[in-house]
């Protein structure tokens, strides 16, 4: 049985027209109401640049299908071995250098900020052997913090190229970019403070206006891999609490307007709203169009005779 009210009005019908009521009079119809939800609106738009970030257990199923895996693919000249490192940085790291320098017979290429290195080689049980090889030597750093991820459209489509920088209580500035898949490998240089920081990423795509943070994490030496699944958020993506503010500011300036031009032609103890005389109006408001009865006619109202 649905609860009621008052002349059997359902309570959420009456609950709903309180909050109306209390919108119209603290909000529509006042302009401090109007400046205070706009600049909160403001407000939120220009701070909401961020992504839905969810954090990931490093070793669990969820992260290994959120990284990407090195693959072997055949191409004109033999097969290319694309390896996507883990936990080290590509061409700063002495533990690879010399592997790779022993492959002589191959042709690589070192992609530093996508955390990849390209090898081609003409038989592909070679590349099998050197990508068994990178993986034994793909060992962390004791003193580093490693942060891997994935970065995703609202569609769930990979971003890639995009700009990764480290910021908060400890910034790396354009470190390192999202590869064709979206994912990334951001590993902390040796001077990282000892102590629990703070920090987030953020992100910008090819298009410089285009930058987004993700939410705040710790970097601690008691954890030291933070695997971060990041997707744009679907109000930063379209503006919408833009476009919310820019329809209210329209349109409380047009109410506003025209409630002006109401005062300008109104006539002493007659309703702002539609020129009714409401002398010996009992209720708050008017008994022609329903609208409360302003604070101005209810003093026009004790100073007429």
């Amino acid at each position: 049985m649905m609860n009621t009210g008052p002349d059997d009005v359902p309570i959420k019908l009456v609950g709903i027209a309180r909050m109306l009521n209390l919108i119209e009079r603290y909000i529509w119809n006042s302009r401090k109401g109007q400046l205070l939800l706009l600049a909160v609106l403001f407000t939120a738009a220009y701070y909401t640049n961020h992504v839905s970030t969810k954090m990931v257990e490093p070793d669990s199923k969820a992260a290994e299908e959120l990284l990407s895996s090195s693959t072997i693919t055949k191409i004109p000249k033999g097969y290319r071995l694309v390896y996507r490192a883990r936990n080290i940085r590509i061409n700063t790291n002495d533990s690879l250098l010399p592997l790779i320098e022993s492959f002589s017979f191959s042709t690589t290429y070192f992609h530093s900020e996508l955390g990849e290195i390209w090898i081609d080689v003409p038989d592909e049980a070679v590349l099998i052997n050197i990508k068994e090889q990178l993986t034994k030597a793909d060992i962390p750093d004791p003193e580093s913090r490693i942060i891997q991820g994935r970065l995703s459209n609202v569609q769930g489509k990979a971003i890639a190229n995009a700009r990764v920088d480290l910021m908060g209580d400890y910034c790396m500035i354009n470190y390192c970019r999202t590869r064709a898949d979206g994912t990334f490998l951001l590993v902390t240089l040796d001077d990282l403070p000892k102590r629990r920081v703070t920090c987030y990423l953020r992100f910008q795509t090819s298009n410089p206006k285009h930058v987004f943070n993700s939410a705040s994490f710790t970097l601690d030496k008691a954890k030291p891999v933070i695997c971060v699944q990041a997707s744009r958020n679907v109000i930063e993506k379209y503006k919408l609490l833009w476009v919310l503010t820019a329809i209210l500011a329209l349109l409380f300036t047009t109410h506003d307007l025209k409630q002006w031009l109401r005062q300008w032609r109104h006539r002493p103890g007659t309703c702002l709203n539609c020129g009714y005389d409401v002398r010996g109006t009992v209720s708050h408001r008017c008994s022609e169009c329903g609208t409360i009865i302003a604070e101005q006619v209810r003093v026009e109202l004790e100073r007429l005779p």
